[in-house]
């Protein structure tokens, strides 16, 4: 029989030299092959992350699983925090928020708000230090308070997470596991290594993609920010001064809120919502309101089309359910305000 291009006794047949050197040669192919097993083995080990695996007899969670679901919250907290935030009460960028799930399931969110304290530094130097932290992998940030944790730190935290699990080092530097088995040295190719690899690819860039994501929406949301606050910088508005106003709007909008949710407890029929953001409109518009409704109407509504697009309907279509769900959250959070 001739032998496969893995055989892996094969040095042994081609080396020049005694018996010993043949086996020897042998030796060091699977060593070498080893070293790779090992730094494979080091990258997708849970190392410090001690979440338990969903069943008890499969122990600890793989590197990669438990980065996707340290990513999943962080996702839950932009898609329902971002959307309530307005440039111009800046106080709610940096306040913790009271909740700790989210909508109509109870979505589990961070307690954490968007930016840690960064002093009187300029937003567009806190911009740079955020971006550039990102493309650089650091899991932190010069200009913000040190001990302070914000959803800014998660993030990097996470993307420096992924590239420590992402990129090997020593003898394999250079190698990436998301671009696998492409690149795989010739010594190490065979069918089961590459079918292993392609999986640790496939979610690997799944992480890659929902981080990425988490990273357009949250810079897309503070960069509203840091435009207001450049505006008010240039307008002249001192540091105290914008403090100051910062508390008089705070409580205006508590009062404010205060006398919405009497008047809906007292029958007013509506939750008084009257400030529209344009994802208000568009949430609005998908429901086929004019303004927004009573959270009874609401739900009536939804309950309507969610038995429309439900996947498990012989109608059902599980993008429009899901868009439904998001929009219906977005909703019910603005009349309930």
């Amino acid at each position: 029989m001739q032998p496969t291009a893995n055989d892996w006794f094969l040095p042994a047949i081609f080396t020049d030299g005694s018996v010993g050197d043949c086996l020897a040669a042998v030796v060091s192919e699977l060593e070498r092959r080893r070293d790779f097993v090992v730094a494979l083995r080091s990258r997708l080990e849970p190392g410090n992350a001690s979440s338990p695996a969903a069943s008890g007899s499969q122990g600890r969670l793989d590197a990669v699983t438990d980065l996707s679901n340290r990513i999943k919250p962080l996702e839950n907290t932009l898609r329902t925090r971002l959307p309530m935030l307005l440039p111009d009460r800046p106080a709610a960028w940096f306040r913790v928020p009271a909740a700790r799930t989210s909508g109509p399931f109870a979505t589990s969110v961070l307690h954490e708000p968007v930016f840690a304290p960064y002093g009187s530094a300029p937003p567009d130097l806190v911009r740079d230090g955020l971006v550039n932290a990102w493309k650089n992998g650091a899991a932190s940030v010069g200009v913000f308070r040190i001990g302070i944790r914000c959803l800014w730190l998660t993030l990097l935290e996470l993307n420096g997470r992924y590239r420590a699990i992402n990129e090997l080092d020593g003898e394999f530097s250079g190698l990436a596991l998301d671009r696998m088995p492409d690149g795989l040295p010739g010594h190490l190719d065979c069918k089961s290594l590459r079918a292993f690899l392609t999986n640790v690819r496939n979610e690997l860039l799944g992480c890659r993609q929902r981080l990425d994501a988490c990273y357009r929406d949250l810079l897309a949301a503070s960069d509203h920010y840091f435009a207001h606050q450049a505006t008010s910088a240039n307008q002249g508005a001192g540091a105290q001064s914008r403090t100051g106003a910062w508390r008089d709007r705070a409580d205006d909008f508590r009062d404010e809120q205060s006398r919405r949710r009497q008047a809906f407890s007292q029958g007013a029929g509506r939750a008084g919502a009257t400030v529209k953001t344009a994802k208000d409109i568009e949430a609005l518009r998908y429901f086929g309101f004019s303004d927004f409704p009573a959270q009874d109407e609401l739900r009536k509504k939804y309950l309507e089309l969610a038995k429309k697009y439900h996947p498990d309907a012989g109608t059902g279509h599980e993008e429009k359910f899901k868009t439904l769900s998001r929009v219906y959250e977005h909703l019910l959070q603005r009349c309930s305000a």
